[in-house]
């Protein structure tokens, strides 16, 4: 571990954060752990790294909260920094022990870096990774050449780091000529090429280049000396960007290409996402019908209770509390992924029958987006193409349209489109529910810390090395053996014998985890 300052505070004061060098953590986590080198040799043997054909690194980003996420100020906010190889598959990737921790930084250290100090501070740890691609990565018989090409976070976590005006007309990442509801109604009467954010027709985006986004910086910089402070802002906003000098986007040694970019779907649709609201929207619409037809958020709730939910499984509870003024539903990702098959069922058995058009018409947009939740948990296994996925998107947003207008948009549903292209260029996507779950070991160690002040940032870094550490050496977990149950058990022969007697099946397993989960 090394400390390293980036920028000065308001005092002129140099800020200083602390962070594992990640050739140095790769190099003991190699020579601790037999079955982490073992790992790492029969994937190079599969994908051989080379300087001219480097491996690519992974780079994820979010922002922590230990403690109560509701206090008005909380000192144990943190941005962490998560890193792996696309060449480690799918399946280690979905193994919170195979992401290795870059840095844990306070959100007040970073802030209070003079400027943008979140862009600076990203900048930063990004040029962290550069000696794997001029010196490379060797220990012992493994020699690793990679270059940062994937950039994975959820969309605040992305412009924040990339310096992108949340409340600017272009704000799409990948997009130059999506613009907000906002911008659409001044430009509709010119829009010059310019669609809307409630655009379906994808043959009318227009993609960003690697470097277009970039020089769009540039040309702010041109611009500032010639500008007043109203005017220059103007451009920022109608850019989408904000002027970072110091940030990832105006660094020549970083070389930053928007490709390395790639959205969350977890976030996207599952954290105050696509499907929060669209739930909600169903619900204030089933409880505004007449009185014969009104269903309320508790007789879902009382529908879902007689299930019989997998262990630790969340949402059954997911509408057991509701506010009165509607809106998106509020629920985790976990919770979501948990109950929304669930939900489509009660829409299904007890709402279509005796339902109005205008809530079929809810339906069947409700149905769509559960399509596509399932072919988003289904690409991990490589049987969902593109295609498939950017079809199942557009009908849904078709039939969102239909059902509810465009009043409701957000722009995570034109993000969302950019899924298919991900998965194209990348073989599969990067859910964060792994992240998630990693976050889980970060909080453990920052939450009993009474002095955030003291090393803060240094202790909790050492503490989550070090358990990992003590996990690659001892878990066989972490290492991928194909798709599996973690402590396969046989099935109750009474759910044996209602599957066998609907499905041609041979052998079937519980797992201790999911006890009525069935593999065939």
């Amino acid at each position: 571990m090394r400390a390293i300052y980036i920028g000065v505070n308001a005092e002129g004061n140099p800020q200083e954060f602390w962070y594992a060098d990640p050739r140095a953590t790769l190099h003991y986590m190699i020579r601790s752990s037999d079955k982490l080198k073992s790992f790492i040799i029969e994937t190079l043997r599969r994908c051989p790294s080379t300087p001219q054909h480097p491996w690519t690194i992974i780079i994820y980003n979010d922002e922590v909260v230990a403690g109560n996420p509701m206090l008005r100020h909380n000192h144990r906010k943190a941005h962490v920094y998560y890193y792996s190889f696309h060449e480690f598959g799918i399946a280690a990737l979905s193994s919170e022990f195979l992401w290795f921790t870059l840095t844990i930084a306070k959100s007040d250290t970073v802030n209070a870096i003079d400027g943008h100090g979140i862009g600076m501070f990203c900048k930063s740890m990004l040029l962290e990774f550069s000696v794997f691609a001029t010196e490379g990565f060797v220990c012992d018989n493994i020699i690793i050449f990679a270059r940062v090409n994937m950039f994975v976070a959820d969309a605040l976590a992305l412009q924040m780091s990339l310096n992108v005006k949340a409340g600017g007309h272009m704000f799409c990442l990948n997009c130059r000529n999506v613009i907000s509801k906002q911008a659409w109604i001044k430009a509709v009467t010119n829009p010059q090429g310019l669609v809307p954010i409630f655009e379906l027709d994808i043959n009318k985006f227009e993609s960003h280049t690697d470097t277009s986004l970039t020089d769009n910086m540039k040309h702010l910089q041109a611009q500032k000396p010639f500008l007043n402070k109203g005017q220059f802002e103007a451009l920022e906003t109608a850019l989408g960007l904000n002027f970072a000098p110091d940030g990832v986007l105006l660094c020549d040694n970083l070389e930053f290409k928007l490709s390395w970019v790639s959205f969350d779907y977890q976030h996207v649709y599952l954290v105050n996402g696509i499907w929060n609201l669209e739930t909600g929207l169903v619900l204030d619409m089933l409880k505004s019908e007449p009185p014969a037809r009104r269903i309320r958020h508790s007789d879902i709730d009382n529908w879902f209770q007689p299930f019989i939910w997998p262990f630790k499984q969340g949402g059954k509870s997911t509408f057991a509390e509701r506010p009165d003024g509607g809106g998106p539903v509020h629920a985790s990702a976990s919770e979501g992924l948990g109950c929304f098959l669930v939900l489509q069922a009660f829409l299904s058995v007890v709402v279509w029958p005796n339902a109005s058009d205008r809530v079929k018409a809810a339906c069947c947009s409700y149905y769509a987006l559960c399509t596509v939740l399932v072919l988003l948990t289904m690409s991990a296994r490589g049987t969902v193409t593109p295609d498939q996925l950017m079809d199942a998107m557009l009908n849904h947003l078709k039939l969102h349209k239909t059902a509810y207008g465009t009043s409701k948009w957000k722009p995570k549903m034109h993000w969302c489109l950019h899924l298919p292209n991900q998965l194209f260029l990348r073989g599969f996507l990067v859910a964060c529910f792994t992240h998630e779950r990693k976050h889980k070991e970060v909080k453990r160690y920052m939450k009993d810390r009474n002095n955030p002040y003291l090393s803060f940032e240094k202790g909790v870094l050492q503490d989550v090395l070090h358990m990992q550490s003590v996990v690659l050496k001892t878990e066989d977990f972490p290492f991928p053996s194909g798709t599996c149950l973690l402590q396969p058990r046989p099935a109750r022969s009474d759910i044996a014998k209602l599957v066998r007697s609907q499905f041609n099946t041979c052998l079937l397993y519980t797992s201790d985890a999911a006890d009525d989960l069935l593999c065939v």
